[in-house]
């Protein structure tokens, strides 16, 4: 159950409510995590997060950048193949995608600045490191547009076509494996379409406290991942199967997603770094997220909820 509200002691008490509704019925809660509005803070990592979201056509103002079909996410609108056709249950519904992730922030501290000392020489590159890993310095700033510096610019208006062998942004960066924007294809127009139908609406949420120290202090910390889709194999699983964990993207060979994905069993993953004259590789030998839990969910629209509770008070099914 995801209770929201616009502050803490109106969630509080919303949950308290919830909670008595739910004992009445006989159900205990026997798990629960508050969580954070990531703009208040960044997530675990340092990173700003939550900058990129697909717009959406009918929704977005026109000429605000790359336009995605409203079916992609909602159920009853056209999808990027113009297929709008469901049940009158669906409309207006999607699916949900729910992730608890654990986040190995002493370990990803450790790695970036043992990685700066074997591609850079130096512990002070460390920061360049994790901005390697994402695609983003710390304060939001793309590498492609900022490639040498340190920007706070959260500009979305940009592409990787113009870097292809990833010396601003390694192909392998995190931002760049969950968008690739305009470099699937040869133009730019076949590029952006084909990465439209792949498209989620996602948010964050992080949980825990800071990590104040360097080492590990056996804290639970990390992010909800929740994103909406109307078609989970083609969108969410897409993106985490054929872009996230496949070591071959983009023509790499043993990268995956230095950010989210899982090394190999026995075995290390890499991060690449093309550099001249010689591109630098290192080592990625356990994971920095580790999958809690989750699962996939029908969210019904309005509608839907409205004929569930009708039928649930005449004695129904649905």
């Amino acid at each position: 159950l995801l209770v929201y509200a616009r502050g803490e002691a109106t969630r509080d008490e919303a949950v308290a409510r919830i909670r008595d509704a739910l004992s009445e019925s006989g159900i205990a809660s026997v798990h629960d995590v508050r969580a954070e509005i990531l703009d208040k803070r960044r997530e675990h990592f340092g990173f700003v997060d939550a900058l990129s979201q697909p717009l959406v056509r009918g929704f977005d103002p026109p000429g605000a950048g790359p336009m995605v079909a409203p079916g992609e996410f909602i159920f009853g609108y056209p999808n990027a193949y113009g297929e709008s056709a469901l049940p009158d249950l669906a409309r207006n519904g999607t699916y949900l995608v729910a992730r608890q992730l654990h986040q190995h922030v002493a370990r990803f501290r450790k790695f970036k600045t043992d990685a700066a000392l074997q591609l850079y020489g130096t512990a002070a590159a460390a920061e360049v490191v994790a901005a390697k890993c994402v695609g983003r310095w710390q304060d939001g700033g793309p590498l492609v547009l900022y490639p040498d510096a340190a920007s706070n610019d959260i500009t979305n208006e940009f592409g990787f076509a113009g870097d292809p062998i990833g010396f601003r942004c390694p192909i392998t960066a995190h931002i760049r494996r969950a968008n690739p924007r305009d470099s699937l294809a040869t133009s730019a127009e076949e590029s952006l379409a084909m990465a439209a139908r792949h498209r989620i609406l996602r948010r964050g949420r992080s949980y825990g406290a800071w990590l104040t120290r360097e080492q590990d202090d056996g804290v639970e910390r990390g992010l909800f991942f929740l994103c909406v889709n109307a078609n989970i194999a083609r969108q969410f699983e897409f993106i985490q199967q054929q872009w996230i964990e496949n070591p071959k993207f983009g023509g790499l060979r043993s990268d995956r997603d230095p950010v989210l994905a899982r090394p190999p069993t026995n075995s290390a993953s890499t991060l690449t770094v093309p550099q001249i004259p010689v591109r630098g590789r290192v080592s990625v030998l356990a994971p920095f997220v580790t999958v809690r839990g989750g699962g996939y969910f029908f969210l019904p629209g309005i509608e839907a909820l409205n004929k569930i509770a009708a039928l649930a008070n005449e004695g129904g099914h649905a």
